[in-house]
């Protein structure tokens, strides 16, 4: 089952099974049927309230990549390119991008909220991040 869900997230089978040789879950994503069972209302009650430092949307960015490529994702947030570092975090606290390469043409799903254990790549961790703690942050950004 999980499985089906990383790959409808746009992960390929290849690196599902390199997900799950590892041991853990990396996709949070819950399943729409549990919802109202035990494990879906402890889940909710566990929001992520605090949203860290390069937090940009609550969802993923997903973006068209070439074979071979290197992509640069920004870990600051502070791009104005977004998913894409354009060095202004550089300047200003010192933050390294992170590279990104693919081995065949396909579309990338770039972390935006800056919580995914996979470092770029979006693990579903978004779909435990507050609503109130994203409206929060669209108040504040848009003063």
């Amino acid at each position: 089952h999980t499985g089906a869900i990383l790959e409808s997230s746009g992960f390929t089978p290849a690196e599902v099974a390199e997900l799950h040789s590892r041991g853990g879950v990396y996709c949070l994503q819950l399943d729409p049927k549990a919802k109202g069972s035990a494990a879906h209302t402890a889940a909710m009650q566990n929001l992520i309230e605090q949203l860290p430092p390069g937090f940009v949307q609550a969802k993923p960015l997903r973006e068209e990549l070439k074979a071979g490529a290197e992509y640069r994702w920004c870990k600051c947030g502070k791009s104005s390119n977004q998913p894409f570092c354009d060095s202004s975090g550089e300047q200003v606290s010192g933050c390294v991008a992170e590279t990104v390469t693919v081995d065949e043409d396909r579309r990338f799903p770039f972390c935006g909220c800056h919580l995914s254990k996979l470092g770029a790549r979006c693990d579903g961790t978004h779909k435990f991040v507050s609503p109130a703690a994203v409206e929060k942050f669209v108040q504040e950004k848009q003063k």
